[in-house]
């Protein structure tokens, strides 16, 4: 199961090297913070929708630039062109379309609340999403330098500590709350013995999405071992394809049935008679 962890010991902090550095930063405050932690580095303040053409002008005056810093919004509620992972692509973007791709450039990612490490803590899902797409970066150009820090607040530490991170080829996160430098880890978990399927002999069990690839492995598993009785809910008219998922199962117990409804409408899934 997965855990976080005190890296305190484990890891020694990088000395932060006073390289040119380019901030990017989505609100005045953010910006302020960042020029508060780094007052010798370029600060560039601008708006949460900003694209990618745009972000390249920005760039093109400063290709000296050696370490670059993305302070995310957390806009949850803002336009979807603003989510922070948009933003983060968008930053990636215009670096490889001036040329960054191939420089080992020191490239941070600084979220707010995008992992929930404490008791009473919740991951705003805005940040959470740019988490994912940073691991991709990782991957994707192991040139850069990655280094992606999640904090509780701006105003709780300052720029310089987080970039005193040391970097990591996977791009996993670390979290970092009340002095203290977390990252996640995965840990046995011993499971109660399980005495008796859930699944009952004969039952009957709704499959939202069944003609899919995992529904049919499950409705294949309750056909086979239950004797059960598969009905499938869809969005889809039914069509040969599915029809021949429903003969191939058929000859190993009773034959999935297939309704057509949309199973984020409430009245629609309520009309569908079983």
């Amino acid at each position: 199961m997965p855990c976080w962890s005190s890296e305190a010991d484990e890891a020694e902090a990088e000395s932060v090297e006073a390289v040119p550095t380019l901030v990017f930063a989505f609100s005045e405050g953010v910006g302020a913070w960042a020029e508060r932690g780094l007052p010798n580095a370029t600060i560039r303040v601008v708006p949460p929708t900003i694209t990618t053409d745009a972000l390249v002008d920005t760039l093109r005056g400063a290709v000296w630039a050696e370490r670059v810093v993305c302070c995310l919004q957390n806009d949850a509620d803002g336009p979807a062109h603003s989510r922070a992972a948009i933003q983060l692509f968008r930053i990636a973007r215009a670096l490889l379309l001036c040329g960054k791709g191939q420089e080992a450039i020191e490239f941070v990612t600084v979220t707010e609340a995008g992992v929930a490490v404490q008791t009473g803590e919740i991951a705003a899902p805005d940040p959470a999403g740019a988490l994912g797409f940073i691991g991709c970066l990782a991957k994707e150009l192991p040139n850069w330098r990655i280094k992606a820090a999640d904090i509780a607040r701006v105003d709780h530490i300052g720029l310089a500590q987080i970039l005193g991170l040391p970097r990591d080829p996977e791009g996993n996160v670390v979290a970092l709350r009340e002095g203290r430098r977390l990252r996640q880890r995965f840990t046995d978990c011993a499971l109660a013995p399980v005495h008796e399927s859930a699944f009952r002999k004969g039952g009957v069990y709704v499959v939202i999405g069944g003609a899919g690839r995992l529904g049919e492995v499950l409705s294949a598993h309750l056909v086979r071992h239950y004797d059960a009785k598969v009905i499938w809910v869809g969005r889809s008219p039914l069509s040969d394809a599915v029809q021949t998922k429903i003969d191939r199962l058929a000859r190993f117990g009773p034959a999935p049935e297939y309704l057509r409804a949309d199973a984020r409408d409430p009245a629609g899934v309520g009309g569908v008679q079983i």
